[in-house]
């Protein structure tokens, strides 16, 4: 049977969802486990390691999160991507061997969903009050603390991979508080969407 882990960076991210993996009444050709890897670009690539080290590979991983945007109308709209693009700041210059972006392997089976986004995903250190600091590349992606490090450890290990993320801010001075109001919410629609997914 294929194995899907479903990673949360905190539980309250999202809402009950080993109940997914208990429902008898949507028996499943898959089996779900879920895991949390830690807030963070280090933490989330610290924890994530460590679920690899300790258990048997999982055929594919799916990020299940939050997420800011330039774009207010873009909360509580929901993203499902596989296509990654390295944090790039306006005053620096990157060498040429470090990627610019990279796209992991699909998630095969998961259920088309009307209206889903498929927004490009980048990386912080935490929730941006501007984006006038980053590269013009990134303008269009979503802002997720965790995206970056499971990703290109999926990308580099070929595991299939994607993340699934509800917006809960815009990218501005009040992102913080609007994470604080709206991530409740963010977690039942991310529920939902994961029911219908799979």
């Amino acid at each position: 049977m294929k194995k899907i882990w479903i990673i949360a960076a905190d539980k309250k991210e999202m809402e009950n969802p080993a109940s997914l993996a208990q429902d008898k009444e949507k028996p499943r050709q898959i089996s779900l486990e879920f895991h949390t890897c830690g807030v963070g670009l280090f933490e989330s690539s610290y924890g994530f390691s460590n679920l690899l080290h300790s258990n048997a590979r999982p055929d594919a991983v799916l990020l299940a999160g939050t997420a800011g945007s330039r774009d207010s109308g873009h909360i509580f709209k929901i993203s499902l991507s596989n296509f990654f693009i390295n944090t790039r700041f306006s005053f620096e210059e990157i060498p040429e061997f470090i990627p610019e972006s990279w796209t992991t392997l699909p998630i095969d089976g998961l259920q088309s969903i009307p209206h889903m986004l498929n927004v490009p995903v980048y990386s912080s250190f935490g929730i941006s009050k501007s984006f006038d600091h980053f590269s013009n590349t990134m303008n269009n992606a979503w802002e997720n603390m965790e995206a970056l490090s499971l990703s290109y450890i999926c990308y580099k290990m070929k595991i299939p991979f994607a993340a699934l993320l509800c917006c809960t801010n815009q990218i501005c001075p009040e992102g913080r508080n609007q994470w604080k109001q709206n991530y409740k919410k963010a977690g039942e629609i991310l529920f939902k969407t994961l029911n219908s997914l799979f």
